[in-house]
């Protein structure tokens, strides 16, 4: 029998004060493997303020002051001088590993003395290239200025230097595989694909349902532009033009909230549309389980969409664009749902088609739940991982 591991993960953010995939995989990890007995410690930003050390789930989390106000190179430096100043209290602590998540505190282990026998680093997205969508640089005509272009080339560089000085790289996907291997193509022995997992206790299929009124949309989006929430509203405005009857419930939180609010409001269609804003932890598996469909209309850089499994584990039938890993997901655990062209137009004769066939669509949905809840359980992606860790730790452990 293994003997248990001493594992130390690194994060700049955490979850629940941040609500991206990264997030959760940190969190749902880290309890998954304190639960398989291991001993587990995650040093971490902390944007709540008062939250202190604390021992959760069997997890110890430990926390550093995240600057408040800075932004870009500014909050890069202080995050991680105020990491890193964390990590050396641990110096001599002789984990196992430490497993690092987030471009800004990735670096922060280096050097230090008896932290660690191996550093992996998990790959959720090319930083640089969220950063420019977000920027608005990803369309064909976009001419990003000199400023911009040294940026992004500073944080490509930022995201090979986090390949290069790990001993292993995860990959939730065989897309962010290759993006990996498109940054760093001298690292493709070193990286591990470990899909993620979901909380099969809270997000589950219920024992029955009421119907909706009317079809019932769903997604559950970071406010941002790569997400595509534009398109889920014109691909709405569309299916309205067709006089189709449909709700969309819009969730979550981030710098395009009013700008959504404004783009509902100027195109009428508040009557269908409504933006509700961050949902509490709580009420989240009830919302996926009311919903007919659960719509992913993604952008760009689309690393896994741990929401297609949270929904999926619900028996909630989802409709994705064909962007990153979704067409990936899809057709492993949906394949009656295929992802389709991330335009308006497309979006919409999807939804239109699944309008007319609600029931079969739930059916596949709930079978898919069954393999979701057999091979996407947070407790079989820690068996996973500490396959990798284990594997790592035997033949080429790192210094």
């Amino acid at each position: 029998m293994n003997s248990p591991l001493r594992i130390l993960h690194v994060t700049t953010y955490l979850h629940p004060d941040r609500f991206g995939g990264a997030e959760r995989v940190v969190d749902g990890l880290a309890r998954a493997q304190a639960r398989a007995g291991h001993e587990v410690v995650v040093v971490a930003g902390n944007l709540a303020r008062g939250i202190s050390d604390q021992v959760s789930g069997g997890v110890r989390w430990l926390f550093f002051e995240l600057p408040s106000g800075a932004r870009g190179w500014r909050f890069f430096r202080r995050a991680h001088r105020a990491c890193r100043a964390l990590l050396k209290n641990l110096a001599g602590r002789e984990f196992d590993l430490v497993h690092t998540h987030q471009p800004a505190t990735a670096l922060c282990p280096r050097g230090i003395p008896g932290l660690a026998h191996l550093r992996v680093h998990s790959f959720y997205a090319p930083y640089h290239a969220e950063w420019a969508v977000e920027q608005g640089r990803f369309e064909p005509d976009g001419r990003p200025d000199l400023g911009h272009r040294l940026k992004r080339h500073a944080l490509a560089r930022l995201d090979r230097l986090c390949l290069d000085r790990a001993g292993r790289v995860v990959v939730l996907s065989e897309t962010s595989r290759r993006q990996v291997l498109e940054l760093h193509d001298q690292i493709a022995g070193r990286i591990a694909h470990v899909p993620p997992g979901v909380d099969l206790d809270r997000f589950h299929p219920a024992p029955s349902r009421s119907p909706n009124r009317r079809p019932l949309i769903l997604t559950v989006r970071r406010l941002v532009r790569r997400m595509g929430l534009d398109l889920a509203l014109e691909a709405a405005s569309l299916l309205r033009a067709r006089g189709c009857a449909f709700d969309l419930l819009m969730a979550g939180e981030g710098p395009l909230f009013s700008e959504l609010e404004d783009s509902i409001r100027r195109t009428g269609l508040c009557d269908r549309v409504r933006l509700i804003g961050p949902v509490p932890e709580s009420e989240l598996p009830e919302l996926y389980r009311a919903a007919d469909l659960f719509l992913l209309p993604t952008r760009r850089l689309e690393g896994f969409g741990l929401v297609t499994l949270e929904a999926l584990a619900c028996g909630t039938p989802v409709i994705a664009t064909d962007v990153g890993a979704n067409g990936e997901v899809l057709r492993d655990l949906l394949p009656e749902c295929p992802p389709v062209p991330a335009r308006p137009e497309a979006l919409a004769a999807a939804l239109e088609q699944a309008f007319d066939r609600i029931e079969p669509l739930r059916d596949a949905a709930s079978r898919s739940a069954s393999r979701v809840a057999e091979v996407y359980g947070w407790p079989a992606a820690a068996l996973r991982l500490e396959r990798v860790y284990r594997e790592a730790l035997a033949r080429e452990p790192v210094a």
